[in-house]
């Protein structure tokens, strides 16, 4: 070796392969879970909207009955427990029994688990609308876990 020098190595060597995929998956599996997350809160507010459109949808059936001539009814006729939907047919009996099973019809369809109930008072004109169901929330834990959530709306007709 007299007069001549030793080459260094180039290129890359395995260990720094290993730390920069460890470091790469590490990141792509956060950016995952934050994806996951989003998508989960995002349902969430959407289940919510639809809560709203469904309490905004029974009040405007109720304000019209109440103020259309050939249909007019006390609004306390409306009145009704939170329940699971099980009917088959539109009832006959009156308009607001035919409301009340549209809009249960109409809970079932778009909130899983849902429920709705109806208190109004004809003395104050007031009507509450709380309409319940499931939300799956995994946040505090790897298994899924049903959360009842609740939307209640009180307004004066």
């Amino acid at each position: 070796m007299n007069g001549t020098t030793l080459k260094k190595s180039q290129g890359v060597g395995l260990i720094e392969v290993l730390i920069t995929m460890l470091i790469l998956s590490t990141t792509l599996i956060t950016l995952a879970a934050l994806q996951t997350r989003s998508l989960q809160y995002n349902h969430g507010t959407y289940l919510g909207s639809q809560a709203n459109i469904l309490a905004a949808d029974i009040l405007d059936r109720i304000r019209a009955n109440k103020r259309s001539p050939a249909h007019a009814v006390q609004i306390a006729s409306y009145n009704t427990t939170a329940a699971v939907f099980t009917a088959s047919s539109v009832p006959t009996s009156s308009r607001a029994a035919a409301d009340i099973y549209i809009w249960r019809q109409n809970i079932e369809s778009y909130m899983p688990g849902g429920t709705g109930g109806i208190s109004c008072s004809n003395s104050t004109m007031l009507c509450t609308i709380t309409i319940t169901w499931n939300e799956v929330n995994n946040i505090n834990s790897l298994s899924s876990r049903d959360t009842l959530v609740s939307f209640s709306y009180t307004t004066r007709l």
